[in-house]
């Protein structure tokens, strides 16, 4: 449910979470009445939560094909949880410990993926000075989460 101007009320299907959170993001940059401060310091975060979203979504899928509990996934996620890097060295290489191998390999898909990656943890925390280097895609759920990554929203308003 999302509340309208005037406070009108507008019932909108349910999305997965990066699905959802990219949404977010898309309109919330296409809203030319808010202003550029606030979308500079909100998209990054809006953009982190669908990349967190797609990192956790790609660790219970592998972790549950592989065999393992719901009990210890949780745990590998909670351990992980609120730091980006250690989630996505879960969702990369199946070790949180291993967050020095992320950035190597988001720029093996494209040195685009670690520049955006790079952009919104930096964003999610302080506002951002520039435009955003990503570009919103719609996936399907099952997609594997580094094609999930080349994301977001168009550039920031002015």
């Amino acid at each position: 449910m999302t509340r309208r101007p005037g406070s009108a009320v507008q019932v909108r299907a349910c999305l997965d979470p990066v699905e959802q959170a990219l949404r977010d993001a898309g309109a919330l940059a296409a809203d030319d009445s808010v202003p550029a401060g606030i979308a500079a310091r909100v998209l990054p975060g809006l953009c982190r939560t669908a990349v967190e979203a797609a990192f956790t979504e790609a660790v219970w899928r592998r972790e549950l094909r592989a065999g393992r509990g719901h009990a210890e996934i949780e745990i590998d996620l909670e351990t992980a949880r609120g730091r980006l890097n250690l989630l996505a060295a879960l969702a990369l290489t199946g070790d949180a410990s291993k967050g020095g191998d992320v950035l190597p390999r988001l720029n093996t898909w494209s040195r685009r993926s670690g520049d955006t990656y790079r952009a919104l943890n930096k964003g999610a925390h302080v506002a951002h000075d520039g435009d955003l280097p990503f570009r919103e895609q719609r996936h399907a759920a099952s997609r594997p989460a580094h094609d999930r990554l080349q994301c977001l929203a168009a550039p920031l308003p002015r």
